[in-house]
């Protein structure tokens, strides 16, 4: 399912909060984040709760089930959504694309901020520049997912169970990138390798831009 694709990513990446961000988002910024994610919402059937968005894990599985059902035809009425809150994103304020700014924003811990940051960061990808390989890939990655989920998940190992004490480094961040790269590669050729370079790449640059100077650019 297409949720899998991210779900180790944003678990990896959500948990360590790499960049939490000053407490200076502004009113207007947090009103531009809740307004483009309520009209998102109402696409997959979610809606904010006495000011606060679903938490991750509930998104997650909601957008897994819808997907699991319709595949490529429901994958890209998805990205027609999501292209429609990254637009209404345009003008938000900087100061609220951090871990801070989406927990006043959206009102969930900052565990699951960090995760619909990743998740901001990889769809902003795979819904424009990677949709024509995401579509012309779609059965190999379904397979990747389902059957070699656990290559995915070794990825894992570039992030220490202590990593909230010793912090991150932008070396952890290429053998990420490059763990992706190389799980996806294996079983989906070059342009898999390129599909899972982008989804570490665009969610640890979302995340934290600190270190993009140090990712080499994703080719096929």
């Amino acid at each position: 399912m297409y949720f899998i694709l991210l779900s180790t990513l944003i678990i990896f990446l959500g948990k360590i909060g790499l960049c939490t961000g000053q407490n200076n988002c502004s009113l207007a910024g947090i009103n531009t984040i809740q307004s483009c994610y309520a009209t998102y919402f109402q696409f997959l059937n979610l809606t904010f709760i006495n000011g606060s968005a679903p938490n991750y894990n509930t998104y997650g599985t909601v957008l897994s089930t819808y997907l699991s059902i319709g595949g490529v035809p429901d994958y890209s009425k998805l990205c027609v959504a999501q292209n429609t809150m990254i637009k209404c994103f345009a003008n938000y304020d900087p100061n609220c694309v951090n871990t801070n700014g989406f927990q006043k924003a959206l009102g969930v811990p900052a565990e699951d901020a960090n995760e619909y940051l990743v998740n901001l960061g990889v769809i902003k990808w795979d819904c424009n520049a990677g949709y024509g390989d995401m579509v012309n890939n779609w059965n190999c990655l379904q397979n990747l997912w389902d059957l070699h989920f656990d290559e995915i998940a070794a990825c894992g190992q570039y992030i220490p169970p202590n990593f909230n004490m010793t912090g991150f480094s932008c070396l952890k961040g290429v053998s990420i990138i490059q763990c992706y790269k190389n799980a996806y590669g294996k079983y989906c050729g070059s342009v898999g390798g390129y599909i899972g370079c982008e989804f570490a790449r665009s969610g640890l640059n979302e995340l934290d831009s600190n270190c993009e100077s140090q990712y080499r650019p994703c080719t096929k």
